[in-house]
């Protein structure tokens, strides 16, 4: 296993700490991560690995090229051939509303999960926040269950989230802003219509296209 540093992903979704944590990033390097993520999610996924306990402080960033590595992924369901070894670990607040209701057992976690759990992860680097973040006094897990997320919707004007997050939200490639709606809306309840990993990759590599290049001395 080789030594690797850098700073985990909590910064990304915090402005302030970011700015301090890493004061020479910009939307390239968000980017580079959401592509670098997806492409570690949609490897997992092909090998029959589903990571279960999904966070920031999961994954690690080198702060001159935005490379992502993994440090702490050992919660996981594999699934070879017909046989399933189910986690029991998992974090609530990125999870799929299927098992936060109880209409599916944790044991039950498969890729369809995942690519919700995912999409939460990638989109609240992008953004800066769960897009079931609610200002109504509803925790993410019950705001989940509940539906009640602001893709699409009215975002600051229905008390749903803050202004940064939704201006974040709002500057989204339409895409990335089209992957979210798939994932939060279509995919909801169609499990099929959640985007794969690799959709995300692809998505993210036309953005880091589409903006200047990384600088090495970044």
């Amino acid at each position: 296993m080789r030594k690797i540093s850098g700073v985990t992903l909590v910064p990304m979704t915090a402005p302030a700490l970011m700015r301090r944590r890493l004061p020479a990033w910009g939307p390239a390097h968000i980017a580079r991560v959401v592509h670098d993520l997806a492409s570690i999610f949609h490897e997992a996924e092909s090998n029959g690995v589903m990571i279960a306990d999904l966070g920031l402080g999961n994954f690690i960033v080198d702060p001159k090229t935005a490379e992502v590595s993994g440090i702490d992924c050992d919660s996981y369901t594999i699934c070879l051939s017909d046989r399933v070894f189910p986690s029991t670990v998992f974090t609530v607040e990125l999870q799929a509303p299927e098992i936060l209701c109880g209409k599916l057992p944790l044991s039950a976690f498969g890729p369809a999960q995942f690519r919700f759990a995912g999409a939460l992860l990638l989109f609240s680097l992008m953004t800066g926040g769960n897009p079931f973040a609610s200002r109504e006094g509803l925790s993410i897990p019950e705001a989940i269950v509940a539906r009640r997320h602001f893709i699409g919707g009215r975002g600051v004007a229905g008390g749903c989230t803050n202004d940064a997050i939704w201006q974040r939200y709002r500057s989204l490639p339409p895409h990335l802003a089209s992957l979210s709606k798939r994932a939060f809306i279509e995919g909801y309840d169609d499990h099929s219509a959640r985007p794969t990993f690799a959709e995300w990759r692809s998505a993210a590599r036309n953005y880091f296209d589409a903006l200047r290049p990384i600088s090495t001395q970044s």
